[in-house]
């Protein structure tokens, strides 16, 4: 799982996905249902990682009942769950994982960041680009901008608003985020995926 991670780091998804298959053929239920759901969501990372949402959704699907994993582990299946939705259907990715948000509260900041996370996917995806850049700050600030939280897509660069968002408007909104209180930061991801459930475009959230 560590090696399937370190290649996608790489920029390897390829061999990414390989390895990731390679330790579900190896590994399988082998060590109970908890060890079985933690090797499943690496191989959706791995799949979301090329763009294979499908496949992504597929495999999450054979994830052992809720009971016999792991609350994080869980977690992580809800986010990757809904970025693998958010191509095809944003708002009901948006609403899927607000459904959830409640899971994530007082969990630990790796929780916060992966809820943080798959909101400023959504976000994107939805066209809510000062949404997207607000989110981005917040997860700068966190040290996410270095992939600490394993989601199986890079992390959104502020590259990727320029053509969305005026430069200086850009660069305002992530210091707004940058300088977000992190206590807020879950508050502010349930916010913005309050408006994209309603498929709104309202201005960033105060």
């Amino acid at each position: 799982g560590y090696l399937s991670v370190a290649q996608r780091r790489a920029a390897d998804l390829d061999a990414s996905l390989r390895t990731a298959l390679e330790a579900r053929e190896l590994l399988g239920g082998m060590f109970g249902p908890s060890c079985e759901a933690e090797v499943t969501v690496g191989l959706a990372a791995a799949y979301l990682a090329l763009g294979r949402q499908e496949d992504a959704l597929t495999v999450l699907d054979d994830i052992p009942v809720e009971e016999q994993i792991r609350p994080q582990t869980r977690i992580h299946s809800l986010v990757l769950r809904a970025m693998a939705a958010s191509g095809a259907a944003p708002s009901a990715a948006a609403a899927f994982l607000l459904s959830h948000a409640g899971e994530f509260a007082g969990g630990s900041n790796e929780q916060a960041m992966l809820l943080i996370r798959a909101a400023q996917e959504i976000a994107y995806r939805s066209g809510a680009y000062e949404n997207a850049a607000l989110l981005l700050g917040v997860l700068i600030r966190s040290g996410s901008d270095t992939q600490d939280v394993e989601v199986g897509l890079p992390v959104l660069e502020s590259s990727r608003l320029q053509g969305h968002l005026p430069q200086s408007a850009l660069e305002a909104l992530i210091a707004e985020g940058f300088n977000t209180d992190p206590r807020a930061a879950v508050g502010l991801a349930v916010t913005a995926l309050t408006e994209l459930t309603a498929d709104r475009r309202a201005p960033r959230p105060r």
